[in-house]
């Protein structure tokens, strides 16, 4: 048996290089195209990741101007609660000076009906002094003595 000729083999030795190649390239389009798969993986990863970042930063941007919102509320709704309480306070201090003016007008009203039953009770006296000096006429002199402090019956000045 006899070899193949030169060229013969040369030819089929670029076949199989050139069969080599085609592999190769094959394999490294695969490669390739699995590279572009994953770069656009990234991508996608990448981009959702930015939106959910904004989504967040937008979402924080919110709360933070809805807290400041509810601050500025909470501290106006304070003032008014702080301005009623005021009012009230100043509402129960003048209804005190009220039942305190009431209260002292009325005890007035008393001490001046007591005063006046006073000087009643002192007239009525009077007049029966008087009706007793009438009907007794030793009570007549006894009772210029007793008003000087004297007692006619000898025990010493009344204090």
């Amino acid at each position: 048996s006899s070899a193949p000729p030169p060229e013969k083999n040369e030819a089929l030795e670029a076949q199989q290089q050139m069969s080599l190649f085609q592999n190769r390239i094959r394999e490294q389009n695969a490669h390739l195209e699995m590279l572009r798969e994953k770069a656009h993986d990234l991508e996608v990863q990448l981009e959702s990741s930015q939106k959910n970042a904004k989504d967040k930063e937008n979402t924080f941007a919110q709360m933070e101007e809805n807290m400041e919102d509810t601050i500025q509320q909470l501290c106006e709704s304070t003032e008014e609660k702080e301005q009623d309480v005021k009012s009230l306070q100043d509402l129960v201090a003048s209804e005190r000076l009220s039942v305190l003016q009431c209260a002292l007008s009325v005890r007035d009203s008393e001490i001046r009906e007591l005063k006046n039953e006073i000087k009643d009770i002192c007239r009525q006296l009077e007049n029966l002094r008087a009706e007793l000096e009438k009907s007794c006429p030793d009570c007549a002199r006894i009772a210029p003595l007793q008003q000087h402090g004297v007692n006619p019956r000898g025990l010493g000045p009344r204090k």
